[in-house]
């Protein structure tokens, strides 16, 4: 087993348990503990969207407060109790939060191992890493251990 995962879509109790039920927050959080103190490798996963994704900076926080290692940020997919919601990341939203956790990397601010997942196995390249390319800012995809000749390479195929 590489690591259990576990799901923590926001930074602060109220929030949290508004997504995922009265008293999650608190279960979640001491999860995580035990799982720690019997030395079991746990990882968390954050459920970004519109309404969530000024908090990913302070989930972040939270992670490394925790000694959490790594987190997979799992986009938004517009399917089942999302449909119809206005829940799907927006440009304005997106862009000023992707460029200051580009420049925290680029700053060494962020020590926690992280990657963005793309829904429906889209290309997240394109999709999330543009706001470097719109702000023409492409040699900072190195601190997203990406580069633009491989993005560009597997556009091809």
């Amino acid at each position: 087993m590489d690591r259990i995962c576990v799901s923590l879509d926001e930074s602060t109790e109220s929030k949290h348990d508004k997504i995922r039920g009265k008293g999650m927050f608190q279960k979640t959080i001491s999860g995580i503990l035990n799982l720690q103190r019997n030395r079991l490798p746990v990882s968390t996963l954050f459920t970004l969207h519109n309404e969530n994704v000024e908090d990913l900076i302070p989930i972040i926080k939270l992670n490394e407060e925790l000694g959490i290692e790594y987190l997979s940020v799992m986009v938004i997919c517009p399917t089942g109790r999302v449909v119809g919601k206005e829940l799907t990341l927006s440009k304005e939203k997106w862009y000023p939060i992707f460029n200051k956790l580009t420049d925290m990397k680029k700053n060494g601010e962020i020590k926690l191992k992280f990657k963005i997942v793309p829904p429906n196995e889209s290309e997240v390249f394109w999709l999330y890493y543009f706001p470097l390319k719109f702000f023409n800012r492409l040699d900072d995809l190195k601190y997203w251990n990406q580069n633009i000749s491989n993005q560009l390479e597997k556009k091809k195929r």
